[in-house]
């Protein structure tokens, strides 16, 4: 899955979850791990991180 298609579908999921429009900031793939990948990322909920 490609980087902004992995932003669009996790700010979806949260804003789903929360009830209120979500925005990711600094998405970023992290090192490490053979088979599966782990993302760090900033979220923002009302205008809040």
């Amino acid at each position: 899955m490609e980087q902004a298609e992995l932003q669009s579908k996790l700010q979806a999921a949260l804003a789903r979850h929360l009830g209120a429009p979500v925005e990711i900031h600094d998405l970023a793939r992290l090192t490490g791990g053979a088979t599966k990948t782990t993302w760090s990322f900033d979220a923002e909920l009302g205008g809040e991180r």
